[in-house]
């Protein structure tokens, strides 16, 4: 059995990139973790397998976090975007939301 290793990041604030949607990959990618916070009210971002838009079909998985409880998902069996990721916070805008995402390395 092939070990992987994940590379974590914060890869997306909203309001500090003034942006409700994100290209957070452009090519295939497996995820194994995923984390949504939200500080000063709740949010909720979809994932899309697309590089570029919000295309109902594509949807993947949604995530939604209250300024209590996080939204903090492991995958041991990694979630597979094949044509990249993109991100949009559907609500939160204005309070400091924050997508954290671990991305298995192509590398490995």
């Amino acid at each position: 059995m092939k070990q992987t290793y994940s590379v974590p990041a914060t890869v997306w604030n909203p309001d500090v990139e003034g942006s409700t949607s994100k290209t957070i990959a452009s090519s295939s990618v497996e995820v194994s973790h995923l984390k949504l916070v939200a500080s000063g009210g709740s949010a909720h971002v979809d994932l899309y397998d697309n590089n570029s838009s919000a295309n109902p079909t594509d949807l993947v998985w949604s995530m939604d976090a209250s300024t209590t409880a996080n939204d903090d998902n492991s995958f041991p069996n990694p979630l597979l975007f094949r044509k990249g990721i993109f991100a949009v916070l559907t609500q939160g805008s204005g309070f400091n939301p924050q997508l954290s995402i671990a991305i298995i390395s192509s590398a490995v």
